[in-house]
C-alpha cells in the first residue's frame, strides 16, 4: 500500500526517466540479459509500443489499485465467513461476493484511468518517440 501511495506521489516524467534508464540500449535489462549470455547485442526496447504500454501501465496501475482496494476494504468480513459456513469454497465466495461487491470499484477506476491516459502526453512522447506518439 506504501509503494502505491508513493508512485502516485512521483511525478510522471521523473517515471518516464526512469523507463528510459531501464529500457534503453544501456540499460538495466539489456545489461542483465548480455551478462547472462542470453542476447549477444541490446535490444531495440525503447522508442517502441511496447515502452509507451509499459510506461503507461506503470504510470495508471497504482490510480486502479487504490481505488479497487478502497472498494474492497468496506467488504464486510462477516459476508465471507457466511459464505464459508454455509460450504462454499474461498473461490466461490470471491466470485459470488467479492467480485460483484468489487464492479463500482473497477468501473470508476476504468473511468480514472481512461481520463487519465487522454491527458498523458509525457510518458508516451518520452518512451516512444515522436515518431510511435504524434
Amino acid at each position: 500500500m506504501a509503494m502505491t501511495l508513493f508512485l502516485l506521489l512521483t511525478n510522471s516524467v521523473i517515471r518516464s526517466f526512469s523507463w528510459i534508464n531501464i529500457l534503453g540500449k544501456n540499460g538495466v535489462i539489456n545489461n542483465f540479459l548480455v551478462s547472462l549470455g542470453i542476447i549477444e547485442q541490446p535490444l531495440s526496447l525503447l522508442y517502441t509500443e511496447f515502452s509507451i504500454i509499459i510506461g503507461s501501465v506503470y504510470l495508471f496501475l497504482p490510480t486502479m489499485i487504490m481505488t479497487l482496494v478502497g472498494v474492497m476494504e468496506n467488504i464486510e468480513g462477516e459476508m465471507l465467513e457466511a459464505a464459508e459456513t454455509l460450504g462454499a469454497s474461498p473461490f466461490i465466495a470471491f466470485v459470488k461476493i467479492v467480485l460483484p461487491l468489487s464492479v463500482p470499484g473497477a468501473i470508476v477506476g476504468s473511468i480514472l484511468v481512461f481520463t487519465g491516459t487522454l491527458t498523458a502526453y509525457t510518458t508516451p512522447q518520452l518512451l516512444g518517440g515522436i515518431k510511435k506518439c504524434c
